[in-house]
Formats: structure tokens, sequence, C-alpha cells
């Protein structure tokens, strides 16, 4: 009998668009703000705080901060953004490592902004810290990619991101009452060196 050879089945990754993830996140965010809305001293308890972090030594805030929202507006927008910015970082540096990543960023730059801060009594919440942080990401890699290639005509357009990232925070991180300019800056300086490293790492890993 003339034997019929069956195609190999195609291995679908999960998570592979990292969508799943985002959604994931969305979720957090969702219950994350009911919580808020329950219970208003969540806030007290969990935002970045200059005397919470450096003087009673609670680190974890500069996490939780990044669950907690002032209202819906500034929930959805970092919804928006940040599963717009997450999906790339994914696409990326695969969609388990960029979302580590991007929480890593935004929990770092919470860090630098309080430390820059102090000794002011500041309070800061929102994801938009990690939100910068996944775009310094991506400016890392392009940078990355910019730095292996040694050929300006190849590598220009890896500084791509860079301007954008850099045109992104003129527009949607500067100014405007209530906007926490510093947080947005340094959110996006952590990503950018997280995202160098990383990318680079991850290269000479495929290679």
């Amino acid at each position: 009998e003339e034997k019929v050879c069956q195609p190999s089945p195609v291995a679908i990754p999960i998570f592979g668009s990292g969508v799943e993830l985002a959604l994931l996140w969305l979720g957090i965010l969702l219950f994350c703000f009911t919580r808020q809305i329950q219970d208003p001293e969540v806030e007290t308890k969990y935002v970045s705080s200059t005397v919470g972090i450096l003087i009673e030594g609670e680190w974890y805030r500069a996490f939780t901060a990044l669950f907690l929202h002032a209202d819906m507006p500034h929930l959805l927008g970092n919804v928006v953004f940040g599963s717009i910015f997450g999906i790339f970082v994914a696409n990326s540096f695969g969609p388990l490592r960029g979302w580590g990543l991007i929480i890593l960023s935004g929990f770092i730059g919470n860090l630098l902004n309080v430390f820059i801060r102090f000794p002011e009594d500041y309070f800061g919440l929102g994801a938009s810290t990690a939100v910068f942080g996944a775009l310094g990401l991506l400016v890392g890699s392009g940078l990355d990619l910019a730095w292996r290639e040694r050929s300006f005509r190849k590598g220009v357009r890896s500084f791509t991101p860079l301007l954008a990232g850099l045109t992104i925070f003129g527009i949607n991180g500067i100014g405007g009452p209530g906007i926490d300019t510093l947080a947005h800056l340094t959110g996006m300086v952590s990503g950018i060196f997280l995202g160098f490293p990383a990318a680079y790492l991850l290269a000479r890993k495929v290679d």
C-alpha cells in the first residue's frame, strides 16, 4: 500500500501575540479600580509616596501604584495606550518576557520618581509609568538593532522608535493638570535601560 505522508501538526504558541496577557492586564486594572471605589483606603495604603516608600520602607507601593487610577478617563487612557505598546513589546521580546519587563520598568520608574522628589510629600498612582516604560522598551530595542547593524543606512530606521517615543512623550507625557511628567520620564528611561540589554541578550540567544 502507498503510504500517505501526513503533515506534522503546527504548534501554535500560547500567548503568541501578547493579546491574551493584555486582556489579563485589563482585567486586573478593572478589578483594582472596582476595589478603589468600594474601599477608599486602598489608595491610602497602596499608592506610591515618598513617605511610604522611603520613610516607612513600604517598597511594594512602587508596584501596587501601577494598578490604581484616579478616575475612569485615567484608567481608559492607560488601558488603550498600554495595550497597544504592550503588544508591540510582546512582539519584540516575547509575551511573558515583554510584559514582565513592562511591569519592572514601571516599578523602577516609580522608585526613581520618589527618590528624585524626596523630601517632597508626593503621592502618585497609575499605570502610565509602566506605559511609558513599554515605550522605552521599544526605544531600547530599536537602539540595540542600530548598534548591532553598525551601518548608518541599515541602522537609521532603527531610530524610528526613538523619534516616535520622544514625539509621544512630548504630546502626552508633558504638562497639563494631573499629569505626572517626572513619572512618565522615569518610566521611559527605565524602559530604555532595560530594553537595550534585554534585546541584545535575546539577539545573542537567537544567533
